[in-house]
């Protein structure tokens, strides 16, 4: 299991007062690449140990990657290409309870729950333009755009209509740290106005090809997709770009994911009942100040 020490984050209480940032909710634990985050309206390059705030934008640029570590130890990677926002983040480390929620508009990510998925399953979720994925203390990851698309093809699913920019595949990848347990599994429910669909074995997605659209039935992840995702997701990068599937479908030519360089360690590595991803610095801390609210 990842160990964490002598990185101390305080999170002060949250205010709506306009003269005041909002309260870091964790900091940048890995950045590769050209990789921004904007707070309230200032633009700045990000930087590993740099604190992340409530309603930070990330956006990250080709070859590029970010990985945010949360105070309750949730951990967000984003690829290239990619837009992410924490909208809501309510944790009091006294009871591990909290509320969680997030925003990618674009781009791939991987989500592995902290303490906030342990002790309250039901409130984290992250929402992308075609669905909201409902996070029951586990670990999975997503694309959206045109590389979901593209992988949505790969699978052999029907993408006629589908939207370049709102279109999402969701995948299981497994439980979360410490978090499963035989009477309470982790799963994710994707949903929107057109339905909803459950995954509860790892390996297999949920396609939603735009805003309304029936999200897919589970399908099971092929190898060659799995390569795909785990090529652009991971953050420590060696050696020249490569293409690990020879996709050259519309979501490989539009958006470059394709081209990102192989890191040296993998990123699903089974720990006891739960993944740890070693691109987490050994030597980070999370200590927090009780309560913390932030968020609508």
């Amino acid at each position: 299991m990842t160990r964490f020490k002598s990185l101390i984050l305080t999170a002060a209480i949250f205010t709506t007062t306009a003269a005041y940032a909002a309260p870091s909710i964790g900091t940048s634990a890995a950045v590769r690449g050209d990789v921004f985050v904007t707070t309230t309206g200032t633009k700045r390059v990000a930087k590993v140990r740099d604190s992340i705030r409530l309603q930070d934008q990330v956006l990250t640029k080709d070859d590029s990657a970010l990985q945010i570590l949360l105070v309750d130890r949730t951990t967000f990677t984003v690829g290239q290409n990619a837009n992410l926002t924490i909208t809501k983040f309510i944790y009091d480390p006294t009871q591990d309870s909290g509320e969680l929620a997030a925003r990618v508009t674009k781009g791939a990510f991987r989500f592995m729950s902290g303490n906030i998925g342990k002790a309250n399953p039901t409130n984290a979720s992250v929402s992308t333009p075609s669905a909201t994925i409902g996070i029951r203390g586990t670990f999975f990851e997503g694309i959206v755009g045109i590389d979901a698309i593209a992988l949505a093809d790969l699978a052999g699913l029907n993408t006629v209509g589908a939207d370049q920019q709102a279109a999402s595949i969701v995948i299981l990848r497994g439980p979360g740290k410490s978090r499963n347990t035989i009477d309470r599994p982790g799963s994710i429910v994707i949903s929107n106005s057109g339905g909803s669909r459950q995954i509860a074995q790892p390996g297999y997605a949920v396609f939603v090809a735009s805003a309304g659209a029936t999200p897919s039935a589970p399908f099971k992840l092929t190898m060659e997709m799995q390569d795909y995702l785990d090529f652009f997701l991971r953050s420590a990068p060696n050696g020249p770009p490569v293409n690990p599937t020879g996709l050259t479908g519309t979501g490989s030519q539009g958006s470059g994911q394709l081209d990102i360089q192989i890191p040296i360690d993998p990123i699903d590595d089974f720990v006891d009942d739960g993944i740890t991803d070693p691109n987490v610095p050994e030597d980070v801390d999370i200590v927090v100040t009780p309560p913390f609210t932030g968020g609508p």
